[in-house]
C-alpha cells in the first residue's frame, strides 16, 4: 500500500520516469499515471564470471525452505544446501555473508537450484546455469511470488514443484549482456 499511496505517487511523478525491478511493479505504477520502464534488478549488472570447469563443479540448492530437498531427484546430487537467511539484523555481518555467498557461487557453482529471486538473478548475471522454482507457499503468497518473479519469468522458466518431472537439470547459462547495457 505504501508504494501506491498518494504521497508515493506524487513523488514518483516528480521524478519520472521510474525504473522498476519487475513488470508487475511497472504496470502497477503506470496504471497510476506514472511514466515507467523496466530497469530489472541491479544484481543483473554483476560481471559474468570466467568459466573454469575444474573448480566450478558444485551444485548449490538455495532456499529458505529445506523442504525443497524432498522434491529433488537423486541424480542431481551431491549438492550443498544454502539458506540466505541468517536471522541476524546486523547489516555489516549480512553484507559480509552475501559477499561470501556470491564468491562461492562465482568460484564453485556448476548449477544453482533455487526458490529465491535474489539468488537466481545474480547467478544469471554471473553466467551460472540456474533452475528456478516458485517458493513452497500457499496460494495467497504464491500470488505475491508471481508478482515478484514477473521479470525473472522473462529470462528463465520458473517451475512449480508439480512439474519437477519435466525440469531440464542441465540448463545453459543465460546471456543478459543486453540488459546489462
Amino acid at each position: 500500500p505504501d508504494l501506491i499511496s498518494e504521497a508515493s505517487i506524487d513523488f514518483f511523478r516528480r521524478h519520472q520516469p521510474i525504473g522498476c525491478r519487475d513488470v508487475y511493479t511497472e504496470n502497477l505504477l503506470r496504471s497510476k499515471g506514472v511514466e515507467t520502464f523496466t530497469s530489472n534488478c541491479l544484481s543483473l549488472a554483476l560481471p559474468r564470471r570466467i568459466g573454469n570447469p575444474a573448480t566450478q563443479n558444485e551444485v548449490f540448492v538455495v532456499s529458505r525452505d529445506e523442504r525443497i530437498k524432498d522434491y529433488l531427484p537423486q541424480s542431481i546430487g551431491p549438492y550443498t544446501f544454502v539458506s540466505h537467511y541468517t536471522g541476524s539484523s546486523d547489516f555489516a555481518a549480512n553484507m559480509t555473508r552475501a559477499e561470501e555467498l556470491l564468491d562461492a557461487y562465482r568460484s564453485h557453482a556448476k548449477l544453482i537450484i533455487t526458490t529465491l529471486l535474489h539468488c537466481a538473478l545474480p547467478a544469471i548475471a554471473m553466467g551460472i546455469p540456474v533452475v528456478v522454482f516458485y517458493p513452497l507457499n500457499d496460494e495467497t503468497a504464491h500470488a505475491s511470488d508471481r508478482e515478484r518473479f514477473s521479470s525473472l519469468e522473462g529470462l528463465v522458466r520458473v517451475h512449480r514443484f508439480e512439474e519437477i518431472g519435466s525440469v531440464d537439470w542441465n540448463p545453459k547459462p543465460i546471456d543478459v549482456s543486453e540488459i546489462k547495457l
